[in-house]
């Protein structure tokens, strides 16, 4: 009987503990009293029938808490709309609105196809743009069609041709081995001396950081002015010679190139006559056993990935601007950054952003406009 009693003691003097209210506590007894009634649109929303009596007894061991009712975000009501885009209406209809004139907010559980007219061959589907003309077929980013779209001086059928000819234009440098830079090293070039201009690559894959962009006489968007960084490598003959008369005439340009010509590439670089080198993006080839240890290792012609060896990713993949990837890849060939020979304007601080845009070991490029 005695360890009973003493066992129901304890356990009564751990409730009073629990629960119980102590002396000390006397003069704090008085409970706080909150009264939440939760607002409601329709009369069906059960919240309309419920208020919460949310009461609080402050203890010494207590820590200080809050209803979370209180923190709930007023009720969305449901204006019982059930028009989908694609199927009920298109972008150049006007938007089905309640008869309330109330705004709605609309969650769906799959990508929607979206349309700009029902006889449209163009759509956009999970961030790529497709058209399915027979003679203009094509699919890109998204965000690249509708960023050309706002060139006015092309009507919709000559940006759909204009857009399957760029197309055609990156399939071959891709088929070439050309990969596009990325965005982080472009940003840095464009930052050597504010250029607001890019010369090269093709009108799909153009970064939009750019107020203008180009190659040679064809204009992706904007007008031709300012500071210009050229891309040398994916340049045709068009846009080489408008590069070499831009180095003799003015010094308010960034040549990227590779550091020396490509196996076969026998056009004459003028820029290097007018320029200086101010960075060299340098990558390391692996070294393979029956080779000597004093053979130099840096990488003067392009090589696969699998024998690059401890390099950043100042690249994208090949075929990214059609699927939407910002992926990055290793560099496989060292790159030159020229500008003009009496350009003393360069900050360290450019050059230091440059070079950790080159060394970047993010597997995925950035996609910030």
């Amino acid at each position: 009987m005695d360890d009973e009693r003493r066992q129901i003691l304890e356990e009564a003097a751990d409730l009073d503990h629990i629960w119980g209210v102590w002396e000390e506590e006397e003069g704090a007894t008085s409970t706080r009293c909150k009264w939440i009634k939760q607002p409601s649109q329709r009369g069906n929303d059960t919240r309309h029938h419920v208020e919460v009596h949310a009461s609080h007894r402050k203890k010494e061991w207590e820590s200080p808490s809050a209803s979370l009712i209180q923190q709930d975000p007023e009720v969305v009501p449901d204006v019982h709309i059930a028009a989908q885009v694609g199927r009920d209406l298109f972008l150049d209809e006007k938007i089905p609105r309640h008869e309330s004139g109330q705004g709605y907010v609309r969650v769906v559980e799959h990508s929607i196809m979206w349309k700009e007219a029902a006889a449209s061959k163009i759509f956009t589907y999970q961030g790529l743009t497709t058209c399915t003309e027979l003679d203009k077929s094509w699919t890109i980013m998204g965000s690249a069609y509708h960023h050309l779209r706002q060139e006015r001086n092309r009507s919709a059928s000559e940006l759909r041709t204009f857009i399957r000819a760029e197309v055609d234009q990156q399939d071959r440098l891709e088929a070439m081995g050309y990969r596009f830079p990325t965005w982080r090293l472009l940003r840095a070039l464009q930052s050597l001396l504010s250029a607001g201009q890019l010369q090269g690559e093709s009108a799909v894959t153009a970064p939009p950081v750019f107020p203008r962009a180009g190659r040679g006489t064809i204009r992706f968007w904007g007008k031709e002015q300012g500071p210009t960084v050229f891309l040398w490598e994916n340049l045709g003959e068009e846009g080489r010679e408008e590069c070499e008369q831009a180095t003799r005439t003015r010094k308010d340009w960034v040549v990227w190139s590779r550091a020396r010509p490509a196996k076969g590439d026998c056009k004459i670089r003028g820029f290097e006559q007018e320029g200086k080198a101010i960075f060299c993006g340098k990558g390391k080839r692996k070294k393979k056993e029956h080779e000597a240890l004093g053979k130099e290792d840096e990488i003067e012609s392009e090589v696969p990935d699998d024998e690059v060896e401890g390099c950043g990713r100042a690249s994208r993949q090949k075929g990214w601007w059609k699927r939407g990837d910002v992926e990055a890849k290793l560099n496989t060939v060292n790159m030159t950054a020229w500008v003009h020979k009496e350009c003393d304007s360069i900050q360290t601080g450019a050059l230091m952003k440059l070079q950790e845009a080159w060394d970047s070991s993010e597997q995925k490029d950035e996609c910030i406009v």
